[in-house]
């Protein structure tokens, strides 16, 4: 019988390993911001991870772990490392500081965003029901946007909505 003996030798050098360190430590290509949402609606925010391998998630509430149930959800998207946080009929009691970690071996990230939830009388306060229409800008990815072909700009009474024929 023939005994061998196997030696592992790290031949990385720290400057290897660091750039290794930043290409593959967690971040957050997507991460959701401050928002407000009308009570009893639903709150949806878009998370997007990156990292080798990907990062675990984990969320928290004020500090403590986000308790998941049936009206509060993580969903993970079709794409690897995007995620959906659901709220479903949003309460008052949801108003809150929301942090979301993301960790793997080479280290971990975070961000933090404010929800807060208003009436829905709240969200039009000091709008005159006699005062003279909106002139409305919409906005992609911070900049002015004109709706194209397959964007169409819906006007119906006293609502305005854009209307997403395609998404891409």
């Amino acid at each position: 019988m023939t005994e061998f003996s196997v030696f592992c030798v790290d031949t990385v050098t720290p400057e290897e390993r660091a750039a290794r360190k930043k290409n593959n430590s967690p971040g957050f290509p997507v991460k959701f911001k401050d928002v407000e949402v009308i009570e009893d609606t639903v709150a949806c925010f878009m998370i997007a991870t990156s990292g080798d391998p990907l990062p675990k998630l984990r969320l928290y509430k004020d500090g403590e772990v986000l308790k998941y149930d049936d009206r509060v959800k993580l969903e993970e998207a079709e794409e690897p490392g995007h995620y959906d946080l659901l709220i479903n009929h949003v309460r008052r009691s949801d108003a809150s500081v929301y942090k979301v970690v993301a960790s793997n071996i080479y280290g971990s990230e975070s961000f933090s965003a404010k929800l807060d939830v208003v009436e829905e009388k709240d969200v039009f306060h000091g709008l005159d029901a006699g005062s003279a229409p909106l002139d409305f800008t919409w906005f992609r990815d911070g900049k002015n946007f004109t709706p194209e072909e397959r964007f169409k700009v819906m006007f119906k009474d006293d609502e305005d909505t854009l209307a997403l024929s395609e998404l891409i």
